[in-house]
């Protein structure tokens, strides 16, 4: 009788191969899924940032019966123009087209967040963002959604 030869244990190349394609796509995956989401919180806190600020407006209408305050009418100082109010800022704030009885704060994405489009809100309640962020609001994009 011949001995047994034994089969050296390990992994094959073709073996390795896969299993790094694998693990490779899933990383792929989940870095993607990670920025995104990452992307999506940010533009909720610049929301909720937008809505401070609206009732921050809104207070200053009711105070003064305005939202151009002062002996020479003038806008408002906004109590922070950055979201979010601490750390690295992903959006600056501005009031845009602000008259005695209409203002529009806009949020404009920057740093890892630019090109995720401008977000909007105004005296009216509407809310808009610029999802394809081709610097205009198309009937679509008259959400936040």
């Amino acid at each position: 009788m011949e001995p047994l030869m034994k089969r050296n244990a390990g992994f094959t190349l073709v073996e390795v191969m896969i299993a790094v394609v694998i693990i490779a796509i899933i990383t792929g995956v989940a870095v993607t899924n990670y920025k995104s989401s990452m992307q999506n919180s940010r533009r909720s806190t610049a929301q909720a940032d937008l809505m401070t600020l609206a009732q921050f407006m809104e207070r200053t209408h009711t105070e003064a019966l305005t939202y151009m305050p002062g002996a020479t009418p003038a806008v408002p100082t906004l109590p922070f123009t950055v979201s979010p109010q601490t750390g690295t800022t992903y959006y600056n704030i501005t009031l845009v087209g602000t008259t005695s009885k209409f203002y529009t704060l806009r949020a404009t994405p920057t740093g890892t967040q630019t090109g995720n489009g401008n977000l909007e809100i105004d005296s009216t309640g509407a809310r808009r963002w610029d999802k394809n962020n081709d610097g205009s609001f198309s009937a679509d994009e008259n959400t936040w959604k």
